[in-house]
């Protein structure tokens, strides 16, 4: 079971990889082969048939508030996220991400208030995500570091009190990128799977006059996709 939910998470990352948000995060993988080591994109298949759980997150953001009208333009940061068994079939094991280099240099270190030098505190975004898949977590953890309104809980200052009073009163809200994440990848793939045609068998062949049979295919109706949900931050995940 474990492996088949790896398969599908690979297939919902690249999705993910090559959605809407294409330009604003970059996902890639080590091979449990044994023998690679480095890290592929997630465009690239695996040689062989053990899907990933190790995974490394490149957030790329246009403007990346820093501090009090202090921002940087093209933002860049790498995060990993491992999905062994444990974290990925039990409900309650929340995913988490590591900082590459371990914390955030100076300069580059958002004004937000669930970030530290150390750390990015998801909240329950991981619980929720659980529901989804890892790639609505990677959607959600953009959208925090973005500081969207949709997510990001508007009472918490948690790490940052300050990023939070200069959010509300001067930036009233705003997100830092007008970026739409998407939440609805598993619903995009189920249809993409309802779409093949099934299979037909080889019709045995016989001479005289015969009617031809008549191929159909089915339709299915794509589902609606549900709101976002308003993320509540508390100790660190």
């Amino acid at each position: 079971m474990y492996e088949i939910r790896l398969k599908k998470e690979f297939k919902l990352n690249r999705m993910l990889q090559t959605s809407e948000v294409k330009d604003y995060i970059k996902i890639y993988y080590k091979e449990r082969n044994g023998r690679d080591a480095h890290w592929k994109s997630i465009m690239t298949d695996p040689t062989s048939e053990l899907y990933p759980n190790s995974y490394k997150i490149t957030y790329r953001f246009p403007k990346m508030y820093v501090g009090p009208d202090q921002y940087v333009r093209n933002w860049e940061k790498s995060f990993y996220c491992t999905i062994d068994e444990q974290t990925l079939m039990n409900p309650y094991r929340p995913f988490t991400l590591q900082i590459e280099g371990g914390c955030f240099s100076d300069g580059e270190l958002p004004f937000c208030p669930h970030t530290n030098k150390y750390n990015i505190c998801t909240g329950s975004a991981s619980s929720i995500a659980k529901n989804f898949g890892v790639n609505y977590y990677f959607a959600l953890v953009g959208m925090i570091l973005n500081m969207d309104k949709s997510i990001v809980d508007t009472e918490s200052g948690h790490y940052n009190s300050a990023a939070l009073y200069w959010w509300r009163d001067k930036r009233k809200y705003q997100t830092n990128n007008n970026i739409k994440w998407p939440l609805d990848l598993n619903e995009r793939l189920a249809r993409q799977l309802r779409s093949k045609p099934e299979p037909t068998s080889i019709p045995t062949i016989r001479f005289g006059k015969q009617t031809a049979p008549a191929i159909r295919f089915s339709h299915s109706s794509p589902s609606s996709s549900g709101s976002p949900v308003r993320i509540k931050f508390g100790n660190k995940q």
